[in-house]
């Protein structure tokens, strides 16, 4: 089993290119982390969520706390691709789409579980997780 922490309530920035670049939105994975990690107090809500997914292992969702990335140019070398960050997270859950009483549990406990038995399938969560790379 792993976790994701996941921000809940969105960060902003008055400019928009450190907004997008440098701002966690609400849906975004914050960090991954193994089963029954131990969430620090800050770690929670209004500001964080945790999301757990007994069937998968923290390497498998570690992937979905990338970067998106875009090429700005090239290298000193002028072949090499230069890459920048171009928003914080590549994926984010789009949350005011889960289901009202996931919303609901959200809301009230700061978890859900995703599996055949807890809060929503899996696969209903996963289908509700944007590539901002491929939407």
């Amino acid at each position: 089993m792993a976790e994701i922490l996941i921000k809940y309530t969105p960060a902003s920035h008055p400019d928009p290119d450190t907004d997008r670049a440098g701002c966690y939105k609400a849906g975004m994975p914050v960090v991954v982390q193994k089963n029954q990690h131990v969430w620090g107090m800050r770690e929670s809500l209004p500001r964080f969520a945790v999301f757990k997914f007994p069937d998968r292992t923290e390497a498998e969702l570690l992937p979905y706390n990338e970067p998106q990335m875009v090429q700005d140019g090239f290298e000193e070398d002028g072949v090499t691709p230069k890459y920048v960050t171009y928003r914080v997270r590549r994926y984010q859950f789009d949350l005011p789409s889960f289901p009202q009483a996931a919303q609901d549990t959200l809301a009230a406990t700061g978890a859900l579980t995703f599996s055949d038995t807890g809060d929503m399938l899996e696969a209903e969560a996963m289908a509700l997780l944007v590539d901002h790379e491929n939407p």
